[in-house]
């Protein structure tokens, strides 16, 4: 690497389940790591459930409470990029290209209590093979322990709501393509943060000066237990450095040095360009996918942006070099010996496309 390049970014994955990834974005600015925190809450496209539409409702919570639920569960939307947004969709109101149906007709015949759960929700035939063969249906909850959730012995389910005995449901419910701006039921992130890492430094003569009671005070007074105390070999007693990325810059290690009256006991400082992110899915997509999506659009969007400041800057080239050509032909009279060039250089490009093979 040449003096002065930056080095390249780098993105190392520490953990990665379906519902949760953790990973370190290395050689990165701020605004780049913040920008893709910001993009994985609000821009990856994602279903969810927009309209829905009551034919009967004898249960004890009302048309919207029910409604605002259903709003709630993650759709499945590993192919949510193959649907349409409804406003860009070519149709008049509705197709499957841009939406998908679900019904639930329920009733409880028994005396015991129906739960009734995301999965009772079925897709309308009419749109079973909007794209290829896959129905986007409501996903199981991530992180969730089955019996902990579930309100059906064995089974990991999202409870909607209860029904008595005799007390029914027919509701169809419509899913369109949106984005956490338009709102947060598009948000396919539980939790996307970054942490950055903390650079320890102790000054070891001055530590070492202490009675071993303040360094075991001292060592005690970071609650993420950064620092140790060593207990073997010829440095039995001295304090150490844990592990750094425990620090969370709460600064009770230096806030307990000056109240001891021992300046520059300890020092921290942020690493540059280390971002330590966690992300976790709401079910809609798994949290690596979130990941790569981010990335995806955030791509595109630099490039995107590239090219508006290439055309701007292109225009404003062509804009004054059009403007000196005036000045030098002078006024009116330069107004249209350039209009007259320009026609010309047209009708010449225009003679050379009809001459295939010749240059």
């Amino acid at each position: 690497m040449l003096r002065g390049e930056k080095p390249p970014l780098n993105i190392e994955i520490t953990s990665m389940t379906a519902a949760r990834i953790e990973f370190t974005l290395r050689n990165a600015d701020v605004s780049l790591a913040n920008s893709l925190r910001r993009i994985m809450l609000t821009e990856v496209p994602t279903l969810a459930i927009d309209t829905v539409t009551v034919r009967e409702n004898t249960g004890v919570l009302h048309d919207e409470y029910l409604a605002h639920r259903l709003g709630l569960l993650p759709i499945t939307s590993t192919f949510a990029h193959e649907y349409q947004f409804q406003h860009e969709c070519s149709c008049t109101k509705k197709c499957p290209r841009c939406h998908v149906a679900y019904e639930l007709k329920i009733t409880n015949t028994e005396h015991e209590p129906l739960v009734v759960t995301h999965r009772d929700l079925r897709p309308v035939n009419a749109h079973i093979a909007a794209i290829g063969n896959e129905i986007p249906l409501p996903a199981d909850p991530p992180l969730r322990d089955e019996q902990e959730f579930s309100a059906r012995p064995g089974e990991s389910a999202i409870v909607i709501t209860k029904l008595a005995r005799n007390q029914s449901l027919d509701i169809t419910a419509e899913a369109f393509k949106g984005t956490g701006l338009l709102h947060s039921k598009w948000t396919p992130a539980a939790t996307a943060v970054f942490q950055r890492e903390a650079r320890v430094t102790i000054d070891t003569k001055k530590m070492q000066s202490l009675p071993l009671s303040q360094r075991q005070a001292f060592r005690d007074s970071c609650p993420s237990n950064v620092f140790d105390l060593e207990t073997k070999g010829s440095y039995a007693d001295r304090v150490v450095v844990r592990d750094e990325r425990a620090c969370t810059f709460c600064d009770d290690c230096v806030n307990w040095a000056i109240d001891k009256k021992i300046p520059d006991l300890v020092a921290i400082q942020e690493k540059r360009g280390i971002f330590h992110f966690v992300v976790e899915g709401t079910g809609a997509l798994d949290a690596y996918q979130i990941v790569e999506s981010s990335i995806k659009i955030l791509s595109d969007k630099l490039k995107a942006f590239e090219k508006a400041v290439h055309d701007g800057v292109t225009n404003k080239d062509k804009k004054e070099g059009a403007a000196k050509e005036r000045e030098r032909l002078g006024g009116a009279a330069g107004d249209q010996q350039v209009a007259l060039a320009a026609q010309g250089a047209a009708a010449a490009a225009a003679a050379a496309s009809a001459l295939p093979g010749q240059i």
